[in-house]
């Protein structure tokens, strides 16, 4: 688990070929660029799809929310899509540049509901990714 101030990230592979990483507390600019440079070590080919879970972020601070377009990238150089989950609740509480950044990732409700659309997707006669999140 990694700690910066306020905020902390921990990571877990529930499955072969996916990674969660679990944001909670206080999302500032160090934990955004800390979580961009967890994603692009975790990064390999085998890794296809990165799930980043807010749900246990209780606060954002201005400007956080454009550096996880850095995640995007970095995982986009591997071809590994990045989704958001429990990211819903924060919308209410964010600007309109801050949204429109949320909006560019495939997002989910739930870590649950986020695996199990991923392994329904890569089943025989599936696309590889799941809809919108490319």
């Amino acid at each position: 688990m990694t700690i910066l101030r306020g905020g902390s990230l921990a990571v877990e592979a529930p499955r072969p070929g996916v990674c969660v990483v679990y944001v909670t507390g206080l999302l500032d600019r160090a934990l955004a660029t800390r979580l961009a440079h967890v994603l692009e070590e975790r990064l390999q080919p085998a890794l296809r799809h990165v799930l980043v879970d807010l749900a246990g972020v209780d606060r954002m601070e201005p400007g956080s929310v454009p550096l996880l377009r850095t995640a995007i990238r970095v995982a986009a150089r591997r071809r590994v899509s990045v989704h958001l989950t429990g990211a819903g609740a924060l919308g209410a509480h964010l600007g309109v540049r801050d949204r429109q950044v949320l909006a560019e990732f495939a997002a989910f409700p739930t870590v649950p509901a986020a695996l199990a659309v991923l392994a329904a997707t890569h089943r025989p006669g599936h696309p590889r990714h799941p809809p919108g999140s490319r």
